[in-house]
């Protein structure tokens, strides 16, 4: 759901729904408007959702989104209210308002620097993993994941908005079959995939299901009976890309680019931006497996996404935790916290979700800032090379040109 374009607002307010007053326009999509209210009952703000316009599929997909989100109780999907009839018989939907911003906006506030706060955003992308999770457990997917779907409140709380586009997954192939007739729920041919005019900001109900930046393969491409929780997951892996680079997989100033990249699964430049990132190879590794052509390769749901989010937050933090309580005066210290370093790199060169090339990348990375610190351990003062010699924690160091170089530098220091 997007902002509202101020000069697109109409000077008339819509007829308001029993109970409520209509207080001002938040929010525009594919197909309705979301209002900021007054609940005169309650006495309290909420969000209606008013039907743009009066047509039988739209209708029936509007009342399907109210039932689904009405249906997935989380602390991660906003609450329904009601479902009611306006006066001219349109329906409108009652939910809880969330007063903040999109994640997209918090990502574009970042000076174009996409390692800023980068734990924060991961933070905030656990949590919208959790509550894709706790859809994907009910059968349901949602199949418009981006970050301007996201709502991330004042006090914290992430909110993953706009359902309107969910499918629920049947076990029954019949039941599966008859959605192929909804326009709505239905990607057309490869030939005639409509996209918005400028890049991936918008989602057309009925041409394009979901926005082609943040799509997976066999959505952009009609295979409608391939749509499973792993297809959401590989929007969680685009809305981490863009966390991690600052952009999403797909993109281009030319609509018909991104249409392209999508269909044929052009992933090479995001997987490089990904590579220069910075970010832990963890994580790099994660987002990779998550954009995978093949759904067979990428995580089963939105859970097991989140519960390795949150092992590689944990290892992070139980990281910097140690790093920050160390007397960074002592040389010892540096270190002591370069051999822990050294040792990551055997286990990440055995990880089995880590494919031959992400394991070369990360134990690289863990070599390079175990050799950061052995340098600063030295500019510091350590003279020593008896314990660089003989420790066994520097193993995995020991084929380095440069580690050697640091220890007969050590060794010719009177």
């Amino acid at each position: 759901m997007s902002s509202p374009d101020p000069m697109s607002l109409s000077s008339a307010y819509p007829p308001a729904p029993p109970g409520y007053e209509l207080l001002e326009e938040i929010g525009r999509g594919g197909m309705g408007v979301v209002w900021r209210a007054h609940e005169r009952r309650l006495q309290r703000e909420v969000a209606v959702k008013l039907l743009r316009e009066e047509e039988t599929a739209a209708r029936n997909r509007f009342l399907f989104e109210a039932t689904v989100t009405g249906q997935l109780q989380h602390p991660g999907i906003p609450a329904v209210h009601e479902l009611g009839t306006l006066p001219d018989g349109r329906p409108f939907l009652a939910m809880k308002l969330v007063k903040g911003c999109t994640l997209h906006e918090l990502l574009k506030s970042r000076d174009r620097d996409p390692s800023r706060d980068r734990g924060r955003f991961l933070a905030i992308f656990e949590q919208v993993c959790h509550a894709v999770g706790y859809a994907h457990a009910h059968n349901v997917i949602h199949r418009d994941l981006k970050p301007g779907n996201v709502m991330v409140g004042a006090h914290g709380e992430v909110q993953v908005m706009d359902w309107g586009l969910a499918k629920v997954l049947h076990p029954s192939p019949e039941r599966e079959r008859g959605e192929e007739d909804d326009s709505a729920a239905t990607v057309p041919p490869v030939t005639a995939i409509g996209t918005p005019s400028r890049g991936d900001a918008a989602t057309r109900t009925g041409v394009v299901l979901g926005t082609l930046s943040y799509m997976a393969p066999e959505q952009a491409g009609g295979e409608i009976r391939k749509l499973d929780a792993r297809s959401d997951v590989f929007g969680l892996g685009a809305m981490l890309c863009e966390i991690l680079t600052g952009r999403p997989p797909y993109w281009g100033a030319d609509s018909n680019a991104v249409r392209l990249q999508a269909v044929r699964w052009e992933i090479a430049e995001a997987f490089a931006r990904l590579e220069a990132s910075g970010a832990e190879p963890e994580l790099i590794a994660l987002c990779k497996r998550c954009l995978a052509r093949e759904q067979a390769d990428r995580p089963a749901d939105g859970n097991a996404v989140a519960q390795e989010v949150a092992a590689i937050r944990q290892a992070a933090e139980e990281r910097a935790h140690t790093l920050r309580d160390l007397d960074w005066g002592q040389p010892g210290n540096a270190y002591n916290a370069a051999c822990a370093l050294s040792l990551c790199i055997p286990i990440v060169e055995t990880h089995e979700k880590l494919d031959a090339d992400q394991r070369k990348a990360a134990a690289q990375f863990y070599g390079d800032e175990a050799m950061k610190l052995l340098r600063d351990a030295v500019g510091k003062g350590w003279k020593d090379a008896a314990p660089m010699q003989k420790d066994s924690d520097l193993d995995p160091l020991r084929q380095r040109e440069d580690f050697q170089e640091l220890l007969r530098e050590l060794t010719r220091s009177p």
